[in-house]
């Protein structure tokens, strides 16, 4: 996905909590953030590399972020942006998280647009 200076007004404009969940990890808050103009203090979900691979179609994150949302927001409404995200990904929250969520998977070559951003705001503003 391209980095764009405007990235992150646009995601803090959403009015969500923002938490870091790529493989840059800690390293996004120093590298990333600055680029987009997000805080350089965002959480981070650590990840753990074992089974980076698609389990029949799922993205390898997608346990892990149901996970760490369990732990660290319980029951709270959460958006997920990647550009990752399949079928059986959607499937899986949709069983695996009972909070309300939406799922964004933005085309690499575009990158975040304005409807998804109305997308957030909405979803943000309507479990708010």
């Amino acid at each position: 996905m391209y980095l764009s200076e405007g990235h992150g007004p646009r995601l803090l404009s959403t009015g969500a909590d923002l938490v870091w969940a790529t493989t840059w990890e800690h390293h996004a808050n120093h590298l990333i953030s600055p680029r987009v103009g997000l805080p350089q203090d965002l959480p981070v979900i650590e990840w753990d590399r074992s089974g980076q691979s698609r389990d029949h179609g799922a993205f390898w994150k997608t346990p892990q972020v149901l996970a760490w949302l369990e732990q660290h927001h319980p029951g709270r409404p959460w958006i997920w942006i990647d550009d990752d995200i399949s079928d059986e990904d959607v499937a899986i929250c949709a069983g695996g998280s009972a909070a309300a969520h939406l799922l964004l998977s933005p085309e690499p070559g575009t990158g975040m647009t304005d409807d998804d951003v109305r997308r957030m705001s909405a979803f943000t503003q309507e479990h708010a």
